[in-house]
């Protein structure tokens, strides 16, 4: 009887989790993503601000399973003189079974060094398998910090953002890590910032 019991939770589970697939899209494509990035107090375009942009797979199942640390996609760009980027649109890809992207996809991390990092998402509901950033076509403003602590923080957490601590996927955010490079030969000793993992400094700087 206690087996019975086992197979029967089993099977609803797995009943469940094929329900919540079937409610997200088959594949997932993206528009591209045009902006301009200025600074917010004077509204002057940002030159050389670093924008990455991630698609980040969920777990379908019982409740919210968190972030599987698996990035459908991840592209970055430079903004030019005028403080203007372009990230590329992408895809049809297939989903994975039993993950999906959530409707804030995609995340956009914006970096630009003597100002406070930005982390931007979207905020109406879509499940759609095409996905359009709120961003698109935008004026995005960049502020200073109001202190030297709110900087090497604002810092650490565009590190963390864009998965410094387990990605593998160093070739695609190599603008970012070069900028956070610079940044903490730049530090004070008194704030940490994690250096980089041997992987990939091999990879991006062939040591």
């Amino acid at each position: 009887m206690k087996i019975v019991r086992i197979v029967n939770f089993i099977i609803i589970i797995l009943m469940f989790t094929s329900l919540i697939s079937c409610a997200h899209p088959p594949f997932y494509s993206a528009k591209e993503i045009s902006a301009t990035i200025v600074d917010g107090e004077t509204g002057r375009p940002l030159e050389g601000t670093v924008v990455v942009a991630q698609w980040i797979y969920f777990r379908v199942g019982l409740g919210d399973s968190g972030d599987v640390d698996y990035r459908l996609k991840i592209l970055e760009a430079v903004t030019d003189k005028e403080g203007r980027f372009t990230i590329p649109g992408w895809g049809p890809r297939i989903r994975y079974p039993f993950h999906y992207l959530r409707h804030y996809a995609p995340q956009l991390s914006i970096f630009k060094s003597g100002f406070l990092y930005s982390r931007l998402f979207n905020n109406k509901v879509k499940n759609t398998y095409l996905r359009i950033s709120d961003w698109d076509g935008k004026v995005i403003r960049l502020e200073r910090p109001k202190s030297e602590k709110e900087y090497w923080e604002s810092v650490g957490d565009f590190q963390d953002s864009i998965g410094w601590y387990y990605t593998t996927n160093w070739e695609k955010i190599k603008q970012a890590v070069f900028v956070i490079e610079r940044e903490r030969k730049n530090k004070p000793d008194k704030y940490h910032l994690s250096g980089l993992p041997d992987d990939a400094r091999k990879i991006l700087f062939k040591e």
